[in-house]
């Protein structure tokens, strides 16, 4: 989960990147054409990669992950 360093400053110097544990795979969010590099490497990893643009969200409806 360390790619998210790759987007954000750690100025609190977090040490534990699994959020709440919700979705199993990694989230790009803010996607756009300058992140595509990242998410083609992260995908080489063989990880559940999905990606979120400004205008997109993902939510958990009946046990399924949905993204509008």
């Amino acid at each position: 989960l360390k790619h998210v360093l790759k987007f954000d400053d750690n100025i609190v110097n977090e040490k534990d990147m699994s959020g709440l544990n919700l979705y199993e795979g990694i989230l790009v969010c803010h996607y756009c054409k300058e992140r595509e590099k990242i998410y083609k490497e992260l995908l080489k990893e063989n990880r559940k990669v999905e990606t979120l643009t400004d205008n997109e969200i993902l939510y958990l409806k009946d046990d399924k992950w949905i993204k509008e």
